[in-house]
C-alpha cells in the first residue's frame, strides 16, 4: 500500500466513523514507516546540523548543567536571525582585537576604577595619548561586518562542502 492509498483509506475510515479494521491498521503501519524513514532522511541530510547541535547542547549542558536551560539556551539562540548571529560574531571578535591592542602596547588589564593607582593611571593616560588613532580604530571596530559576513559565508560554504558526506 502507498502512503497515498494510507491517507485515503484512514480518511474513509475516520469520516465514516467505521470501526477500524486489519486494513487500517496496515494503512497506520505504512503511514508509520514513511514518518519513520522520513526522520531518518531529515537528519541525514542535516548530518551537519546534528554535529554541532550535540557539540553545543553539550557545552550548554555543561555551562548551565541543567538540561532544560540548556535546551532553552538553544531555543534563544535558534530564533535569532542569521544576521544578528553574523552581528555578534563581529562584535565579539572586534572586541578581542582592541583588547589585544590594548596588552599589546601595555595597557593595564585592571579596570580603571577599582584597582589603579596613581603611576598606573597616569601610564595609561599617555599611552591613550601616544596610540590614539590606533586605539580609535580598534574602538569603532577594525572589522567591518561586509568582510565578516563573506568569511563567514567562505567558511561556512568550506564546511559544508567538506563535512556533507561525514557520518
Amino acid at each position: 500500500m502507498t502512503t497515498k492509498k494510507a491517507f485515503e483509506r484512514l480518511a474513509f475510515t475516520i469520516s465514516k466513523q467505521n470501526k477500524p479494521n486489519q486494513t487500517d491498521l496496515e494503512a497506520l503501519k505504512v503511514l508509520a514507516e514513511y514518518f519513520d524513514n522520513y526522520k531518518k532522511e531529515v537528519k541525514q541530510e542535516n548530518n551537519i546540523f546534528a554535529k554541532l547541535f550535540v557539540y553545543t547542547l553539550s557545552n550548554e549542558l555543561e555551562f548551565y548543567q541543567d538540561i532544560k536551560f540548556a535546551q532553552m539556551k538553544l531555543n534563544q539562540v535558534m530564533n535569532k536571525s542569521t544576521v544578528e548571529h553574523y552581528n555578534d560574531f563581529n562584535n565579539t571578535l572586534n572586541s578581542i582585537e582592541l583588547e589585544k591592542f590594548k596588552k599589546h602596547i601595555g595597557y593595564s588589564e585592571k579596570h580603571p576604577l577599582l584597582t589603579l593607582n596613581d603611576n598606573e593611571y597616569l601610564k595609561d593616560n599617555a599611552l591613550v595619548k601616544e596610540h590614539q588613532k590606533e586605539l580609535f580604530k580598534f574602538i569603532n571596530g577594525i572589522n567591518q561586518i561586509e568582510d565578516t559576513e563573506k568569511n563567514l559565508d567562505a567558511m561556512i560554504t568550506e564546511f559544508i562542502i567538506k563535512y556533507r558526506a561525514t557520518p
